[in-house]
């Protein structure tokens, strides 16, 4: 289940437990959620059937110097491929990120967007 491979795939990069709620605390935490599946076309424009996840990667932190350390963590999943719990990822591709502060947390955030690609 491809859930269950990213959890454990982003949790083994950053260093730090990442699951789709997020934990209270000061502490560097992550988060991920589903933002949408992607359909895409392959070169020759017939459809790619390969299974496809749009994930959104949150960090916080109280300093900008940890959150951008963890960014650069996830960045390194750029180009990913291999297999993870059972799941055979075909490629991990970043798709955006912005770092910010965010006020309500009294916090810096940075949100990362990955494209998994994969076969269940």
């Amino acid at each position: 289940m491809i859930e269950k491979a990213i959890k454990v795939l982003l949790t083994q990069t950053l260093g730090i437990n990442v699951a789709p709620l997020i934990a209270e605390g000061k502490a560097l935490r992550a988060k991920f959620s589903e933002v949408s599946t992607v359909h895409g076309l392959n070169i020759d424009v017939t459809v790619n059937t390969a299974k496809s996840k749009r994930i959104q990667v949150d960090i916080w932190g109280p300093t900008f110097a940890g959150v951008k350390q963890t960014e650069k963590l996830a960045e390194s999943l750029n180009g990913y491929s291999g297999t993870v719990s059972d799941t055979k990822i075909s490629l991990i591709k970043i798709d955006g990120q912005k770092p910010d502060w965010e006020p309500k947390e009294n916090q810096y955030r940075s949100t990362v967007d990955l494209i998994f690609y994969y076969d269940d």
